[in-house]
């Protein structure tokens, strides 16, 4: 009889399952209670689960050894070469570094999952199904933590879509955003977390959130967000159209152009400045972020300033001079 072969999603939730499960304060408990549930959920989940703790209790050996010694495994009978890189080589690293990762201080400089640059966008998918969107500048590292999957925003601005999580429905591991000012948790919801100079953005666009991390901690429904700081928090509206960037625009409503340039900074690799007799001065309109050009062209149509060029990369926004 044919067996359906397990699709990505699965065998990416089994390996985090079992990096919580070797992690856990009480692993047996663990696997009795989450795994379990998990594993009933779904044949499919019971198959993936057998798979990933079979081929880990094989490579139990190898724990500690070199990489070199890891790469010879794959060779090594009763291993299959297929199975190990299954999942993106996911089940190597559980059994040579898997324990490292949840043991280490989370503002270390460490390799993060994804990082974007300037005028760069990148989608992702968690291993709980939660559909993120890097903004440009953006980095971020994912871990799961007591049977919950951490997302680590160290820089930028990260639009997140997640389902709303049960705790009936074992194939959806609770999402944490931490950021240096707060914990967010997504209750089914489409929301913004941007990481700024010592505080922490909230925007929620759909749903509901939990913000913790704060001296108290408080809920956030659609339309609402809040701006996270080392001694608390303030509440204010979300801005219509702040996430238009995953469209490639920028919305302006009277929008000061010093905000407005610090935004366009994000998408252009060189700088862009404006003196502080113009920063006051109010944007608004809609903008492409793929055409610097005619955004500046635009500007200086419609505001009192000057646009220079000093060099390739370093553009100032001035007054507007009288014989300009």
């Amino acid at each position: 009889m044919h067996t359906a072969r397990l699709s990505q999603d699965v065998i990416n939730q089994a390996v985090m399952h079992l990096l919580a499960y070797r992690e856990a304060t009480d692993p047996e408990r663990y696997r009795a209670t989450v795994i379990a549930q998990w594993c009933g959920s779904h044949p499919d989940n019971q198959r993936a689960w057998q798979r990933v703790d079979d081929i880990n209790a094989r490579l139990q050996p190898l724990r500690g050894q070199p990489v070199t010694a890891l790469a010879q495994s794959l060779d090594a009978p009763g291993v299959s070469r297929r199975d190990l890189l299954r999942g993106g080589g996911a089940l190597v690293l559980v059994a040579a570094v898997g324990s490292l990762a949840v043991h280490q201080r989370p503002w270390q400089r460490w390799q993060a999952d994804a990082r974007t640059g300037s005028a760069e966008t990148v989608s992702l998918r968690l291993y709980n199904g939660t559909e993120v969107l890097l903004n440009a500048r953006t980095t971020v590292r994912q871990e799961v933590y007591q049977g919950r999957l951490r997302l680590w925003l160290l820089e930028g601005e990260v639009l997140l879509t997640s389902h709303r999580f049960a705790a009936r429905d074992g194939n959806m591991m609770p999402l944490e955003v931490i950021t240096r000012e707060g914990i967010i948790t997504p209750i089914g919801t489409r929301f913004s977390v941007q990481q700024q100079a010592g505080q922490t953005r909230v925007a929620v666009h759909e749903g509901e959130v939990k913000v913790g991390g704060a001296p108290v901690a408080f809920h956030l429904l659609a339309g609402e967000a809040a701006v996270l700081q080392a001694d608390g928090y303030r509440l204010e509206p979300v801005v219509a159209g702040e996430d238009a960037w995953r469209h490639g625009l920028i919305v302006a409503n009277r929008m000061p152009l010093g905000q407005f340039v610090a935004r366009l900074n994000h998408y252009h690799a060189g700088l862009i400045q404006c003196t502080a007799a113009v920063a006051a001065l109010e944007v608004s309109g809609t903008y492409p972020l793929d055409r610097l050009d005619e955004v500046l062209a635009a500007l200086q149509a419609t505001l009192p300033l000057d646009v220079k060029r000093i060099g390739r990369v370093w553009i100032r926004l001035s007054p507007r001079t009288a014989n300009a």
